[in-house]
C-alpha cells in the first residue's frame, strides 16, 4: 500500500505544474485539492469557510491556521494545497510546516516557465487568479524575489525540491512526481 502524507503543500515557480499536479492527485489518488490561488478554493474543495472571499489563507493567525490544518487531518482523504508562494510570507510558510504540512517546491526551467506563463489567459492579482492577459513583468519580478529570498525560502523545503518543467518545455509525468513524494515519505 502506498505511503500517503496527510497534507501536502505544493508551491514553486509559476507555470511549473502545481495546480495540474494537485488536480491529478485529486483525480487519480483521491486527494482533496485546494488551489489557494483560486478565489473559491475552499468551496471548490468542499471545505468549510476558514477565511472569507476577501481574505486569503495568509490572513489567518496561528490559531486559525492550526484549526484549518486540524480540519484537513480529520478528512477521510489526504489533502494537497497548491499555492504560488508569496516571497514575503516565508515565516507563514514555515509556520504551515510546523503544523505538520509537508512542503514541496516545484522548480522549473525559467525560460520554459516564462513562456508557459506568457501563454496563459489568467493573471494573479492580490493572491487570486482571474481572467486577463498575463504580464511577464510580474513573472520576472517574482523570479527576482524568489532568487533574492532563496536563502530564507530553501530551508522550508530542504531536499523536497522537484524540477517539474525542463528546458524543452515538457513536464515530468505526475506518476514520477508521486513516486518521488512517496519515496521521501517512506525515508522520513
Amino acid at each position: 500500500m502506498p505511503i500517503q502524507v496527510h497534507t501536502l503543500l505544493i508551491t514553486g515557480m509559476p507555470a511549473s505544474g502545481k495546480t495540474s499536479f494537485g488536480d491529478w492527485l485529486r483525480d487519480n489518488r483521491g486527494y482533496v485539492h485546494a488551489d489557494l490561488d483560486a478565489a473559491d478554493c475552499l468551496k471548490t474543495a468542499g471545505l468549510p469557510p476558514f477565511w472569507t472571499e476577501k481574505e486569503r489563507i495568509s490572513s489567518l493567525d496561528s490559531g486559525r491556521l492550526r484549526e484549518f490544518v486540524r480540519h484537513l487531518r480529520t478528512l477521510s482523504k489526504p489533502s494537497v494545497l497548491t499555492w504560488t508562494f508569496p516571497t514575503d510570507l516565508v515565516d507563514f510558510g514555515r509556520e504551515m510546516t510546523s503544523f505538520g504540512i509537508v512542503a514541496w517546491w516545484f522548480e522549473a526551467d525559467r525560460l520554459a516557465s516564462r513562456q508557459r506563463y506568457a501563454s496563459r489567459s489568467t493573471v494573479l492579482r492580490n493572491g487570486v487568479y482571474s481572467r486577463g492577459k498575463s504580464d511577464t513583468t510580474l513573472f520576472d519580478r517574482y523570479v527576482g524575489a524568489v532568487s533574492s529570498n532563496w536563502a530564507r525560502i530553501a530551508p522550508i523545503f530542504g531536499e523536497r525540491i522537484i524540477r517539474t518543467l525542463g528546458a524543452d518545455g515538457r513536464f515530468v509525468d505526475p506518476v514520477s512526481i508521486c513516486d518521488r513524494l512517496q519515496a521521501a515519505a517512506k525515508a522520513a
